[in-house]
């Protein structure tokens, strides 16, 4: 019945074992016949057994496993046994018969159990595989889209009229250049790289240690300056506008002036 999605508890099955325990013990006394009592055990179990058959079936219509096949099968047979046995142990001929049959019956069942299970593991495997792949696909697909993005940006940077350093302000290390500050300055992108922007602006030379402790007071030191004495790579002294922001990421702060 689970297979159908309908939940069941134990206590229906306590009550169908103390039913069966109840009758072996009480039927005895009122039934002559050893028939007659071992019929309604073997009715229960045979029905049993074709709802189990039946639910390996209808498992076989939505997946198409071959292990649920054999149990169907199985159980079908194993009911049909189930039915038929307290006639076969009322003939002692039929008494060897049965046994094969039954041995048979439960060889095909354990056959199918483990052939079900196996079918199941090879279905979540290949459901995984499909979803590594989906999952493969999607990151190759952001890494593009991160990509496109990130070339846009370098170009609207490279692009830019004005001049745009980024600074580390913990050591004032200038980590990125456009082509617009190499103009200014005179100074390569490797040579500016080298360079501290203390060696640009002299005037921060005396507050590395404010700026180290709280990025923001460059911020604030560059809103009062209004013009900036900018030291080029010739000596040569140009006062230049300029603003400061102060950029906080998971690393760290950095400067964009």
């Amino acid at each position: 019945l689970r297979f159908w999605g309908v939940g069941r508890g134990q206590r229906e099955m306590s009550l169908m074992v103390l039913l069966m325990v109840l009758w072996s013990f009480v039927a005895r006394d009122y039934v002559d016949s050893k028939f007659w009592l071992s019929v309604p055990l073997f009715v229960i179990l045979s029905l049993s057994a074709f709802v189990i058959s039946a639910c390996f079936f209808h498992r076989r219509l939505n997946h198409r496993y071959i292990g649920a096949s054999l149990l169907g099968l199985g159980f079908l047979l194993w009911g049909l046994q189930m039915a038929l046995q307290p006639a076969v142990e009322e003939s002692v001929m039929m008494r060897p018969t049965g046994f094969v049959l039954i041995s048979i019956v439960q060889l095909l069942i354990a056959v199918g159990m483990i052939v079900l299970v196996l079918e199941e593991v090879r279905s979540e495997a290949l459901s995984l595989r499909d979803q590594l792949k989906a999952d493969v696909r999607l990151t190759r697909s952001l890494k593009r889209e991160i990509k496109i993005s990130e070339n846009r940006h370098e170009h609207l940077f490279q692009q830019a009229h004005d001049g745009i350093f980024i600074v580390d302000p913990s050591s004032l290390q200038i980590l990125e250049v456009n082509r617009r500050a190499q103009v200014m300055t005179g100074y390569s992108r490797d040579e500016l790289l080298r360079l501290r922007f203390v060696n640009l602006c002299s005037f921060l030379r005396d507050h590395e240690g404010a700026i180290a402790r709280e990025p923001d007071v460059m911020q604030k030191l560059f809103a009062s300056y209004g013009n900036v004495p900018l030291e080029r790579k010739d000596r040569h002294v140009m006062l230049a506008e300029g603003n400061c922001s102060v950029l906080k990421e998971a690393k760290g702060a950095i400067v964009e002036i």
